[in-house]
């Protein structure tokens, strides 16, 4: 199949373009990589002293191999010297002792330092949803869901692979390999100075190759973003790229995404493999300069054939921590740049605008109070004034683009004026918790949107607690539970992707059951005409108004129809909010 080109590319934002941009300098990344640090160790903290035990106890588990380079050595300068089968067999006997000792108490504190680190991740990856939930309506409104799943979910992966080998593998090897070189100077110092002598030049090779390996993980690590955005970006817009007969430039731009993640992961295999080749034919040349500096000191009988025996086992016990220390650096790498990455993301200065501790009991009175708004140097609202009581029934019209969501977003928190104040109950928005004052509002969205559940999921999303007749109360209220009733599987009636199964008119009517289900003190309908005709919305008002406790509520509409409902009309241009009489918008429409 041919791959047509697309037009010059479709943008995808990046969420954390800012990081990028902040790591290109120096100080920047210096800063980034001491709160990933300290982010790291804030979440090991609690933990450290049972993790310096578990690597304690895996270190001295390592040390049991210690007495089988004694016992080897013993096998060959006195058993079999004195032709001593009996010990040969004892001496075989303790060394597979020994091993199966160590592979047990291995595998358990191994499970230990898994657990904790673990518990940990699991820690880390809450840290982050909990940041996310205090980054500011505009960042998420500009940010991409599958970078931000990225961060979630194969950031913290990567850390906890990075964790699981640092404290499993790489401090263990460290820890081991101290006394083992001491045995080694007891057993030839001759030859540990051979040891020593190529010691730095591992080091440098490992040094200069491990800065490719990280140049190359860094470009795997963003041409998998990019494919893993594309991929989500498809998935999720499906039915929109049928619709405009796109596929072939989607499999196109697919393909390009797909071409660079193959090179680079060809990149990133060859430079890890390349790295843990350089290292172990360094430790090679190492051995065998062992064996040939030992031949020739056991020939000039200045080493034992056991000593040296005993010796190279040793090496070779070395050889495997330091092959664990090398083939670890790209995992330590990997997890060093996603914590980076993760800590870029929840470092940013988008939070939300207010920070306030104070509950709130009622939100049916809210008031806004000489209220001036921009985006940046567009000014939206000047001076705006409003009061919304309960039981009362307010209407704000205006044209698209007047800055009626923008009113709505203030209300609920999202946005801060530029100046003027928001009230709750007469208590200021910046002393409010806003968790608090949301579960007393009631938002029916322009866009109302379900997700893939069935139709009691969605009502009682963030109330999962409530009874059946609170769900079904809520529903008789939006007018939903006669068509709900009518269904198939009633409640339990599958809504399908954004209630795909389901008519605008039932969609929007579950969603007003979801922000009734609170029985909240403000209800705002943001533009309900364009799922709902007149008639549906005057019967919901009506079953409002029959509440023991009638909320405040709030229609935002760019259509005058709905006048005749509402007590207190406002008419939004200009920025400006003007209190209107009902009767002579309704002789200008005519």
């Amino acid at each position: 199949m041919m791959l047509t080109k697309p037009r010059a590319g479709r943008r995808r934002n990046n969420p954390v373009s800012w990081f990028r941009s902040a790591s290109s300098n120096s100080a920047a990344d210096k800063l980034l990589a001491h709160l990933a640090r300290e982010f790291f160790l804030e979440h090991y903290r609690s933990r450290q002293w049972r993790l310096m035990f578990y690597t304690c106890l895996i270190a001295l588990q390592s040390m049991l191999a210690l007495p089988v380079l004694y016992l080897t050595k013993e096998i060959f300068d006195t058993a079999i010297p004195n032709g001593n089968a009996t010990l040969i067999i004892w001496i075989g006997c303790g060394i597979v002792g020994l091993r199966v000792a160590s592979s047990i108490a291995e595998v358990f504190i191994r499970m230990k330092i898994v657990s904790v680190v673990k518990s940990a991740t699991k820690e880390m990856r809450l840290t982050l949803l909990h940041n996310l939930f205090r980054l500011s309506y505009d960042f998420h409104a500009n940010s991409e869901v599958g970078e931000l799943h990225a961060r979630v979910v194969q950031d913290t992966q990567r850390v906890d692979a990075m964790s699981t080998n640092v404290f499993g593998q790489l401090i263990p090897a460290v820890l081991f390999s101290v006394p083992l070189l001491l045995v080694m100077v007891y057993l030839s110092p001759t030859l540990t100075g051979v040891l020593l002598l190529v010691a730095p030049l591992i080091y440098v090779s490992s040094s200069l190759s491990s800065r490719y390996v990280k140049k190359s993980i860094e470009r795997f690590h963003k041409s998998f973003e990019n494919f893993s955005k594309g991929t989500y970006f498809v998935l999720e817009h499906i039915e929109l790229t049928r619709s405009k007969a796109s596929q072939h430039q989607e499999l196109y731009e697919q393909s390009e995404m797909l071409d660079d993640l193959r090179r680079n992961t060809n990149s990133m295999a060859l430079s890890s493999s390349l790295h843990n080749q350089l290292q172990t034919n360094m430790v090679g040349i190492a051995g065998i300069l062992i064996l040939v500096i030992g031949g020739i000191s056991i020939l000039n009988n200045s080493l034992t054939l056991g000593e040296f025996v005993s010796f190279y086992a040793a090496a070779a016990l070395l050889n495997t921590r330091i092959t664990r220390i090398v083939t670890g650096i790209p995992v330590l790498l990997t997890g060093v740049h996603s914590l980076k990455t993760m800590v870029g993301l929840t470092s940013s200065d988008q939070r939300e605008p207010y920070c306030g501790t104070r509950e709130v009991e009622s939100g049916g009175e809210v008031e806004l109070v000489d209220v001036r708004f921009s985006y940046g140097d567009r000014p939206l609202l000047r001076d705006v004034n409003l009061k919304l009581t309960p039981g009362s029934i307010t209407l704000i019209v205006g044209n698209n683009g007047e800055g009626k969501s923008t009113l709505v977003n203030l209300i609920l928190g999202y946005y801060r004026p530029q100046s003027g104040r928001l009230l709750c109950a007469g208590i200021p928005y910046d002393d409010i918790d806003m968790h608090s004052l949301r579960r007393l509002i009631g938002l029916v969205p322009q866009k109302a949107t379900l997700f893939n559940g069935d139709i009691r999921q969605n009502i009682i999303y963030g109330n999962r607690d409530c009874s059946q007749e609170v769900m079904e109360t809520a529903a008789r209220q939006a007018l939903a539970h006669d068509f709900i009733d009518r269904l198939p599987d009633r409640y339990e009636t599958k809504v399908g992707k954004n209630g795909a199964r389901l008519s605008g008119g039932e969609v929007q009517k579950i969603v007003i059951a979801r922000a009734l289900i609170n029985q909240p003190g403000l209800l705002i309908l943001d533009e309900p005409t364009n799922h709902l005709d007149l008639e549906s919305i005057a019967e919901l008002i009506r079953s409002l108004q029959r509440l023991p406790t009638r909320p405040a509520i709030l229609i935002i509409s760019h259509s005058e129809s709905v006048i005749s409902l509402a007590d207190h009309v406002h008419r939004l241009h200009a920025g400006v909010l003007e209190p209107v009489n009902p009767l002579l918008i309704l002789q200008e429409a005519q």
